[in-house]
């Protein structure tokens, strides 16, 4: 019986790096995923800021002249793949 439990996790560990390295997973922002995707992305994303954030200070309040710097820097560099303000 743990040779065939073995083997069934082999071939879903086989199924998940071919999927994943076989470049099927669709990384496209502009592409909706699925719920599970979702779900699996949020979790990963809470609980790593969690513990990659306990050791990081409070940044300072900010000003206006910080988020016009940092909409020129989301302008030059993130638009290309997340695309820019709305619809």
């Amino acid at each position: 019986m743990r040779v065939i439990a073995g083997f069934i996790c082999a071939l879903v560990l086989l199924a998940v790096a071919a999927y994943v390295y076989g470049g099927a997973f669709d990384v496209a922002a502009s592409t909706p995923h699925s719920t599970f995707e979702r779900s699996l992305f949020s979790a990963t994303m809470k609980h790593s800021v969690v513990v990659m954030a306990s050791g990081v200070p409070e940044p300072p309040p900010f000003a206006d002249d910080m988020i016009r710097d940092g909409f020129g820097h989301y302008d030059d560099m993130c638009t290309i793949c997340h695309g820019g303000p709305g619809p």
